[in-house]
């Protein structure tokens, strides 16, 4: 147990005691997001940096598979977070798209409340058509960026508090939205009962959160950092929402993230229809974790040999998207920045920092047309496309790292 965080022993769904034995084990690593100014890279330089172990284990009660680790939020979410969900075209368009339809179910004026709400991009969606709207989310940065664009914003964690302020102060809430959000939190039995106070009788609770199941089809082991606490799958949710009171009564696959679930909530008991019965056998008949460390192992090595290649051919190769992802991805694959030159990213916020563990520099996308190197490595797979259509004047190769 180390100074900034600690670690928990029970299942932070149904609180079973969880087993000594670990799905997956990816070592000690940098926080996912704590990118590094010139000067703080000079002083991890010098004295290194904060890591925390990360490893995964799956409750022997429920099945919920979870990061038992647990750093402190502060150290998670500064005031000066450097996500911000508008970055990316993709993900404007998909949140465009998601406010269009649960819109058609909530009333003209009617209250909904986004907790996670990030820039507050999705709100203003809401807002465009007619709908009140609130957001809470504890970068500072972000809720007072929000609120000068009008998207009243509470700086603080979503929680029982916080929620009968918002109950108090605007009334009940006919939608409440998070959006990869639902997976960051430790205490998810504290959210579901503010998520109880401020809903509507009739109101509804969806959410976006990484499915665990697309996460181990895809291999994709870099969405396994600090920040996620938890990679769900269906069958425990039901049971923890049924706990509270509350029914989990639809749920369908999205493909933002790498691959995630978006899920229906609302008040009172319910049986879990046969399309969504259907679909948690199909998923859990499909999942082999057993198999996972042995898949990442020879992902990662497979990756690190062919850029190691490269660069004994005097290649040059950059880097595209220092996502989170891509600091769990670099640190599994030991690769830095004696293979990787630079990383390109569109988000002023990261511009001029540095990565995580691996202090590779972070500079601006135009890099990649006024550089030209021979190779591009797309390090947030889920955007690779988008990364290539804004870049058509790179004559260079693009590459993906193989996970499967």
């Amino acid at each position: 147990m180390g100074a900034n965080y600690v670690v928990r022993e029970t299942c932070r769904l149904c609180d079973a005691k969880l087993p000594d034995a670990r799905v997956l084990d990816l070592g000690e690593t940098p926080l996912a997001n704590a990118l590094l100014t010139p000067v703080t890279n000079v002083l991890a330089e010098e004295a290194g940096e904060f890591t925390a172990p990360l490893y995964l284990k799956q409750c022997p009660s429920c099945g919920h598979v979870q990061l038992p680790v647990v750093v402190d939020p502060k150290l998670l979410f500064p005031a000066d977070y450097p996500y911000a969900s508008a970055t990316g075209k993709a993900m404007r368009r998909h949140l465009n798209d998601m406010a269009h339809e649960l819109a058609q179910d909530v009333s003209e004026d009617g209250l909904v409340v986004e907790f996670g709400s990030n820039d507050g991009f999705l709100l203003t969606a809401f807002a465009d058509m007619r709908r009140r709207v609130i957001g809470v989310d504890p970068a500072r940065n972000l809720a007072e960026a929000a609120t000068k664009q009008t998207i009243l914003t509470v700086p603080m964690c979503f929680d029982k508090a916080v929620s009968g302020a918002v109950l108090n102060a605007c009334g009940e809430a006919e939608l409440i939205v998070a959006n990869n959000v639902f997976a960051h939190a430790d205490d998810l039995h504290e959210i579901v009962e503010g998520v109880k106070v401020l809903l509507a009788e009739n109101g509804r609770f969806v959410f976006e959160v990484g499915y665990l199941p697309d996460v181990l089809r895809t291999n994709n082991f870099g969405t396994v950092y600090h920040e996620h606490l938890s990679y769900h799958t269906l069958r425990p949710l039901v049971d923890f929402f049924a706990r509270h009171d509350l029914g989990l009564y639809d749920a369908h696959r999205v493909d933002t993230q790498g691959g995630s679930v978006r899920c229906f909530v609302r008040r009172g008991q319910v049986e879990t229809p046969k399309r969504l019965y259907d679909l948690i056998e199909k998923d859990e008949a499909a999942m082999d974790l057993a198999l996972w460390p042995d898949r990442v192992e020879t992902a990662a090595n497979y990756f690190s040999s062919l850029l190691t290649k490269l660069k004994l051919q005097g290649k040059t190769i950059a880097g595209y998207g220092c996502s989170a992802k891509s600091t769990t991805l670099l640190h599994v694959a030991s690769i830095g920045r004696e293979t990787i030159d630079w990383i390109a990213d569109d988000a002023p916020t990261k511009q001029g920092k540095f990565s995580p563990g691996k202090h590779i520099p972070i500079v601006p996308g135009s890099w990649l047309e006024e550089k030209q190197p021979d190779y591009c490595v797309s390090l947030s797979g889920n955007f690779s496309e988008a990364f290539k259509a804004a870049h058509p004047d790179y004559r260079g190769e693009w590459v993906e790292p193989v996970m499967t």
